[in-house]
């Protein structure tokens, strides 16, 4: 008997810890996409594109533009028989770059292995895309990026990466 509570007190403790992570990655999504939706009050649909590399590692998405801009970032997501639709994970406002005469926002993601369907929205229509891996030229790799988001441990271990 003794066993079976000690089981279910560590269910219990489980589930709860499970609740909060989930809690707290809800309240991460509703804060990204009201910084960028409120103040707008709309978002244009800029598109999507798929990555797919043989290694997983941090890299950089480049947005630029002539005007001030702010982008948001999701992912596709597709969990069998919980969820399936876009994460939009976070946002980035762009900085000026003196150099290069432009507003630029450099968003440092977690590309995996396994394809992905990344797609962007933005406050201004005019901003443009540059995969710093496929075109090179005045967007170099070593671009400081204005906005990072790391991999959650799961995606290290390959799990939904």
């Amino acid at each position: 008997m003794i066993y079976i509570i000690i089981v279910l007190s560590l269910l219990v403790i489980l589930l709860a810890l499970l609740s909060l992570f989930l809690a707290k990655e809800m309240f991460k999504k509703i804060t990204n996409i009201n910084q960028i939706l409120y103040p707008f009050n709309r978002y244009i649909w800029l598109g999507k594109t798929h990555f797919s590399y043989s290694k997983p590692e941090m890299r950089n998405l480049i947005f630029t533009s002539d005007t001030e801009f702010t982008i948001l970032i999701g992912i596709d997501l597709d969990i069998p028989l919980l969820y399936h639709g876009v994460d939009w994970y976070g946002y980035s406002d762009a900085e000026y770059d003196e150099e290069k005469n432009r507003w630029i926002a450099v968003i440092s993601t977690w590309m995996g292995k396994k394809p992905a369907t990344f797609r962007f929205a933005s406050d201004t229509e005019m901003v443009y895309f540059h995969d710093p891996y496929n075109l090179p030229g005045i967007y170099e790799r070593c671009t400081e990026p204005t906005k990072s988001f790391p991999p959650h441990w799961w995606q290290r271990i390959g799990l939904y990466a």
